[in-house]
């Protein structure tokens, strides 16, 4: 953080901070988007890997690999031919990056280990590691895993850690055996997600890490088929038979499940439209006063549709002090404007009533970016904006 003033002793200041806990079916909608500052996180020596979904993407990085520019860069060819077949059938950022993290957990044949042998073949470290050993420790794992998204362009760093201690007669214990390595890589909408690749040592908390094992991934990314993903158990020697049948011609359509679905979708419907009609007449007042007061009830519209307690008299400033304990985004410029519009000189108030309302769309676009897609539909569906007057 950087200060735009000197700071003195007794200065106050407040700061926001967000950690993202994203589903895995937001995660893998997260489309490949990158800011500038994530470039030199696509970088490995001189050369910048173009970004996941980039067109002619491939094309680009093989001539990398010919280029007599990038020799240093030639010996890792073989970490970006195994990561391109291991993730050939991903659709998205977030399933590339869980298909390596599998692959280096269960499915590429590595174990881990603290002594792993020295390098015979005069390859790089990590592309020994990879193609001939696959014996190493959490770093070979989150170093290989970092470069090969690298290669795919899905920005990547190695973060380092410690896990979770022992926890015994309320103290946490945590020693040197816990220290670790992983892998962060960034997904547009969330910023850096961490993910473990190293066999044996999935005992980060799930706060932090998104592992392929995960049954939400699973559903998230192909109702069960991803990553050929079959829950194991030990049958006993039994033998399942399948369960016969019946014909198509033989059942009739079950229409009260038609019923079912269509009758609270429509509920749905009517409310997210009713909605849409009261924040349009409300937004589109001429006269400034009134609009004003339009953007002071949508904004208190959105607040009580999240749960929270506005009081009919609420001051602009108390509706500032709730928008940004309730929607964590902050609301000083929307409660200056909506102030100098309801309350200001009439020559200024069109100005400012028209300011309110582009500042109220950046206050709720910024909170609904933050919120998970259950949050979302909660908000979009509550009925406390509709039977309580927002005034």
């Amino acid at each position: 953080m950087r200060a735009g003033r000197t700071i003195r002793r007794g200065t106050q200041y407040t700061v926001w901070s967000y950690s993202p806990r994203p589903t895995p079916r937001a995660l893998a909608a997260s489309k490949p988007r990158y800011p500038e500052d994530a470039g030199r996180y696509l970088e490995l020596g001189r050369a910048r890997f173009p970004g996941y979904g980039a067109e002619g993407r491939i094309r680009s990085v093989d001539r990398l690999f010919t280029d007599d520019r990038y020799q240093p860069l030639w010996a890792y060819r073989p970490l970006w031919e195994e990561a391109q077949r291991r993730t050939a059938r991903a659709r998205s950022p977030y399933e590339a990056t869980l298909l390596l993290e599998r692959w280096f957990r269960r499915e590429g044949g590595f174990s881990y280990e603290e002594r792993p042998p020295r390098t015979q073949s005069g390859a790089p470290p990590l592309v020994d590691f990879v193609k001939v050993t696959r014996l190493g420790y959490c770093q070979h794992y989150a170093g290989a895993m970092a470069v090969m998204l690298r290669l795919l362009g899905i920005p990547s760093r190695v973060a380092v850690g410690f896990t979770a201690g022992t926890w015994k007669g309320g103290v946490w214990t945590v020693t040197d055996h816990q220290a670790h390595a992983w892998v962060e890589a960034w997904f547009d909408g969330f910023g850096w997600l961490a993910f473990d690749p190293t066999p044996g040592r999935g005992t980060l908390s799930a706060v932090y890490t998104f592992a392929s094992d995960s049954a939400d991934a699973v559903a998230a990314l192909g109702t069960g088929r991803f990553l050929d993903f079959s829950p194991t158990f030990d049958s006993g020697g039994t033998t399942v038979s399948p369960t016969p049948v019946e014909p198509v011609s033989q059942r009739s359509f079950p229409w009260w499940l038609l019923v079912a679905v269509l009758v609270p979708l429509s509920v749905a419907v009517a409310i997210v439209a009713a909605k849409w009609a009261r924040r349009t007449r409300r937004l589109r007042r001429r006269d400034p006063r009134r609009l004003a007061s339009g953007v002071r009830s949508e904004l208190v519209s959105a607040l009580l549709d999240r749960g929270a307690a506005v009081d009919s008299v609420s001051t602009t400033a108390d509706l500032r002090h709730t928008t940004e304990r309730v929607l964590a985004t902050p609301a000083g410029a929307l409660a200056d404007a909506l102030a100098e519009a309801r309350f200001g000189p009439i020559r200024g108030a069109r100005a400012a009533a028209v300011r309110a309302r582009t500042e109220l769309r950046q206050v709720l676009d910024a909170a609904r970016s933050r919120e998970t897609p259950s949050s979302r539909l909660r908000a979009a569906l509550s009925l406390r904006s509709l039977t309580r007057s927002a005034r």
